[in-house]
């Protein structure tokens, strides 16, 4: 489980991971949150990730900040 590995990481942290193997994406950010990072779904729903805003506003109608101290794996769905 995600969980497992990112409650041990310490320090200024942003990242998207992408498991080709197991077909999901894990996406994690430090609690502080100096490393920006924001997230949202295309026209066609799929999910898109970038480190400016800017990258994402003209395809993500949802585009937003990637909450800090948070993480969201693809394959259930959860962010926590």
């Amino acid at each position: 489980a995600p969980a497992s590995y990112l409650n041990r990481l310490n320090g200024i942290f942003a990242f998207a991971l992408w498991d080709k193997a197991a077909g999901r994406v894990i996406i994690a950010r430090d609690p502080i949150g100096v490393v920006p990072l924001y997230w949202g779904h295309d026209r066609e729903g799929r999910l898109r990730v970038a480190s400016e805003l800017k990258s994402l506003v003209d395809d993500c109608a949802d585009a937003a900040q990637f909450p800090p101290g948070h993480w969201y794996d693809s394959a259930t769905g959860a962010l926590s």
